[in-house]
């Protein structure tokens, strides 16, 4: 435009504009003309209508509350091992007040809430995929009625146990894994269908272990009905956990949109049971933990580390489950060490004061205040740092593989 206009006012064009004559008037109007178009030509054009102010700051109102919920949740997540040794602190110290404000009803209504959150990390493929890896099932039953009983008595031979602290480290050792183990598996990055499938199977086995290996190991006979805990295992942890995979499965968007947050569910629901179940064992818990504190973690730890070699032996017979599961990265290394080394203290407790002398529950409830910190450190160190497991490769590889 710029070089047209100068063109326009040159005096040759204004002759012509002129019809060639000398007259003013004629060359003032062209002068006008060519300096209109010169001053259009310099004028920039007019930016597109931007979006209102009003729309802007909404948007980036609901991102930015977002984001900081994102935030709070890794915090918290991160805070996980130092909120459940505050908590169990605080049930030690004043009992009384958490009988009284957390029910067994309560209690019961955390573990169902922890459960769906867990499944609506979980949509119908992932359940299936679950299922679909007997070898790790098997193994992940074994390690905890077969192993971990072992690791039980041998560690109370090492250490010199009594013959109560015995008992109530071998009854520990032979319960059914615990299902905080998920919350656990999720925090630190592994397969949450495989592990709510090995910790439904552990917990069925229950029925007919835990009595068994009662009567063999301590002779004595643990009455467990079959059909009680079956009902109390659909109710409290597949009836949840199926609801969630439901409502993920229905609303998938909206579900991914909460993800960042479910973890701060669970942690809630953890946090409570850790206080109603350390409250009612006050009593017992603070005069064993010298005695019992090392000897419990121990169990715990050695599962951990029994539970991620044997994913790792597994893995190299290519027994970890279908073809490319490995190479997608899903985390049953760290599924199957909390599996294993993550027992159900609570449930070891009761049948220990139901059907035992005293002293044989003092080992399941130092595991009640010890294993919650102990697993949600592990988790929390997974996830921060980003451990490796054996089937972790990059994610191009992953991606390729998906692409098949």
């Amino acid at each position: 435009m710029l070089p047209a206009a100068a063109r326009l006012l040159s005096p040759s064009s204004l002759r012509r504009r002129c019809g060639g004559s000398g007259g003013g008037g004629g060359i003032g109007r062209a002068d006008r003309r060519a300096r209109l178009a010169l001053r259009a030509s310099v004028t920039p054009p007019p930016s597109p209508p931007s979006p209102t102010a009003g729309d802007e700051g909404g948007r980036s109102r609901g991102d930015n509350v977002l984001a900081a919920l994102a935030t709070a949740s890794a915090t918290l997540t991160d805070a996980f091992p130092l909120l459940t040794l505050a908590a169990g602190a605080a049930a030690l110290a004043s009992p009384a007040t958490f009988i009284t404000a957390i029910s067994p009803g309560l209690t019961e209504a955390s573990l169902s809430a922890l459960m769906l959150s867990m499944g609506l990390t979980l949509s119908m493929s992932d359940i299936r995929r679950g299922l679909s890896r007997p070898a790790l099932l098997v193994a992940s039953v074994a390690l905890c009625y077969g192993f971990m009983p072992a690791l039980a008595a041998g560690i109370s031979a090492v250490v010199g146990l009594s013959s109560g602290h015995r008992a109530g480290l071998l009854l520990l050792g032979l319960i059914s894994g615990g299902q905080a183990s998920n919350l656990c598996v999720h925090i630190a990055g592994g397969d949450v269908a495989l592990s709510v499938a090995m910790t439904t199977a552990s917990t069925l086995g229950a029925a007919v272990a835990v009595p068994a290996l009662a009567a063999h190991l301590l002779s004595a006979s643990v009455s467990v009905g079959a059909a009680g805990l079956a009902a109390t295992t659909a109710k409290l942890v597949l009836a949840p956990v199926a609801a969630g995979a439901v409502a993920n499965a229905a609303a998938p968007r909206a579900m991914r949109a909460l993800r960042p947050l479910l973890p701060v569910v669970g942690i809630v629901a953890t946090l409570l049971i850790i206080l109603g179940a350390t409250a009612r064992a006050a009593g017992v818990v603070a005069p064993a933990l010298s005695a019992l504190a090392l000897p419990v973690a121990a169990l715990h730890a050695g599962g951990f580390v029994a539970g991620w070699a044997t994913a790792k032996g597994l893995a190299a017979v290519g027994l970890a489950g279908p073809p490319g599961a490995a190479r997608r990265g899903s985390g049953v290394a760290r599924t199957l060490a909390f599996e294993a080394g993550f027992k159900s203290p609570a449930l070891a407790y009761v049948l220990a004061i139901k059907h035992f002398a005293a002293d044989v529950g003092l080992a399941p409830a130092v595991s009640i205040l010890v294993l919650a910190p102990l697993a949600a450190a592990a988790a929390a160190l997974m996830r921060r740092f980003g451990a490796p497991t054996p089937f972790s490769e990059s994610a191009g590889a992953a991606a390729a593989e998906e692409t098949k």
